[in-house]
């Protein structure tokens, strides 16, 4: 009779490489994962006018504490937000706030500064687009996707 065969068993210097060669396809996976995330699309009009009206109440420096963390509890709801990505919205809301003060302090100081002023509205428009685009960088694709569509459908709904 013969025995049965025993399958091999990897030589010390083999298991070594397949232990690398794991390592390397899960780096690889991540890196996919993760350049997956970063490829998101600019905001489109429609979008960039839904994520600005997020960062106006979020950042309004007029805004209530309570009332920025019931807004940002509404929508960590609404669309599953993780901690994480709910601190990204914040982040990015707070950054606007400031440059909204910016904006309300020129007036004060320069009220007849017409192209002061002007520079100032370009500027924060930029910054909107930046900043929503940045949210949508933070967040899951699939929330990307979600704050994205609401924008769309408002759009369509109100026509801006």
């Amino acid at each position: 009779m013969s025995s049965p065969r025993r399958p091999e068993v990897p030589r010390k210097g083999e298991y070594r490489i397949m232990k690398v060669i794991f390592r390397l396809c899960s780096l690889v996976a991540i890196a996919v994962t993760l350049s997956a995330q970063s490829l998101q699309q600019p905001a489109t009009a429609s979008q960039l006018h839904y994520l600005r009206h997020l960062l106006l109440i979020l950042g309004s420096p007029d805004a209530s504490s309570q009332s920025v963390a019931m807004r940002e509890r509404s929508l960590a709801i609404q669309f599953g937000l993780t901690q994480q990505e709910v601190a990204g919205i914040d982040s990015a809301s707070k950054q606007y706030g400031a440059f909204l003060l910016k904006i309300k302090d020129f007036i004060k100081t320069s009220p007849t500064d017409d192209t002061g002023l002007a520079s100032l509205v370009s500027d924060r428009k930029q910054m909107e687009e930046s900043l929503a685009n940045q949210i949508l960088q933070t967040v899951r694709p699939s929330t990307a996707n979600q704050l994205r569509s609401v924008g769309d459908v408002v759009f369509q709904m109100t026509g801006h």
